[in-house]
């Protein structure tokens, strides 16, 4: 389960038509999700209050294994239209799930009646940490409709070199984007290209959703290449990697898929993973790593199950119907998600909600242990409103 912080930053990048998908950092996104997901440790609390819709206040308390916490204030330039309520909001909204990628669109033609230079949209986000006094902070702003600019700093009060800032130059369109990244940490430059391949889908009609043409993953898919490059002057120490993913987009009627593979030529590193939407309430994703050099391998796999609540006879027509099976679909409960691999790791993790409240328990295994194969384990509770 996401920080609520983080669904304000993400709601903050909808609202102003800023496309994540179209960017290098997300290309693993649906299997990282399924296979990575969070698992918190020990008992932690997360209240949250949007007084308006441009500013936000969020606490964070830690119970076990040791007291600490945190408190974060949130500000957007532009008014942050969404579910803000955890009483309402989708659970699929705050849950690392399998990640549909969108149509990428003309930013520069769907944006250029709107954007106005004179008002750039701009977010500032602070957050404290106690008992520690740490910092940490972001500011994001809009400087044309597929340009950004993203700066993050994080301080350690304890530490004489303990600030570190990273400055972001972002130009996202519809068939390529870039990155431009500095940190003051070893004074690191980098650099990261995505280029999309393929025409996007038109609309078409159900009548036409039966033509296989229609069907077909060539008409209905992405085919996206990438690379990063990065080099810290003062240890000098650079880094390359490049990756390529196949994905289906919202236009493709059958199950939704995501391929991708990944490179690290420096460390030998090689990584494929398939991730697939096998129904409306389950997906499946797996993932093989390779090293050339050391030769050793790892397989992942993972899954995540939903659970619906059960309709009464009489919203059985105010419910949309689902295009697959053609019958309603009650809103989401909770999801079950479990993830292990070669190395005998388990996570396990339930979320679901209460009332008002969305609560989390998961758990990591260890097989490997002699002593405990328990590792760790923890409840989250989160409340906005």
């Amino acid at each position: 389960m996401i920080e609520f912080k983080e669904y304000i930053v993400g709601l903050f990048f909808e609202n102003t038509c800023w496309n994540s998908d179209n960017l290098y950092s997300f290309l693993c996104q649906s299997s990282n999700n399924i296979l990575d997901f969070h698992v918190s440790k020990g008992l932690n609390f997360n209240i949250s209050s949007s007084p308006s819709d441009h500013f936000t206040l969020s606490y964070y308390l830690s119970l076990l294994p040791g007291l600490n916490g945190s408190i974060a204030y949130i500000f957007s330039s532009p008014p942050l239209y969404g579910p803000k309520n955890s009483h309402t909001i989708s659970i699929n909204k705050i849950s690392q799930v399998y990640h549909q990628v969108q149509e990428f669109k003309d930013l520069k033609k769907t944006q250029s009646q709107t954007f106005n230079p004179k008002h750039k949209d701009y977010l500032f986000y602070g957050r404290m940490y106690f008992p520690d006094l740490l910092l940490e902070g972001l500011y994001a702003r809009k400087i044309s409709p597929t340009k950004q600019f993203i700066i993050s700093y994080f301080n350690n009060p304890q530490r004489n070199d303990g600030m570190s800032l990273t400055a972001q130059f972002q130009h996202n369109t519809s068939k390529w984007s870039t990155e431009y990244t500095y940190s003051t940490d070893d004074a690191m430059f980098g650099f990261r290209g995505l280029w999309n391949f393929g025409e996007v889908p038109k609309k078409i009609s159900i009548n036409e959703k039966q033509n296989d043409d229609s069907a077909s993953l060539s008409n209905n898919g992405q085919l996206s290449i990438g690379t990063e490059v990065y080099y810290g002057i003062f240890h000098k120490i650079g880094g390359l990697s490049t990756a390529l993913r196949f994905t289906t987009l919202p236009s493709y009627v059958k199950n939704p898929l995501t391929m991708t593979l990944t490179l690290n030529p420096v460390m030998g590193h090689i990584s494929a993973a398939y991730s697939i939407k096998a129904g409306n309430d389950f997906s499946l994703s797996s993932r093989f790593n390779f090293n050339i050099f050391s030769y050793e391998s790892t397989l992942d796999l993972g899954f995540e199950l939903w659970r619906r609540s059960q309709l009464p006879e009489s919203s059985f027509s105010q419910i949309p119907l689902s295009s697959d099976l053609a019958v309603p679909l009650a809103p989401r409960t909770s999801i079950i998600k479990l993830s292990t691999g070669s190395r005998k790791n388990i996570r396990v993790l339930w979320e679901w909600r209460y009332k008002g409240l969305l609560c989390s328990f998961g758990a990591i295994f260890d097989l490997n242990s002699h002593l405990s194969i328990l590792k760790s384990f923890g409840f989250e509770f989160q409340c906005f409103s």
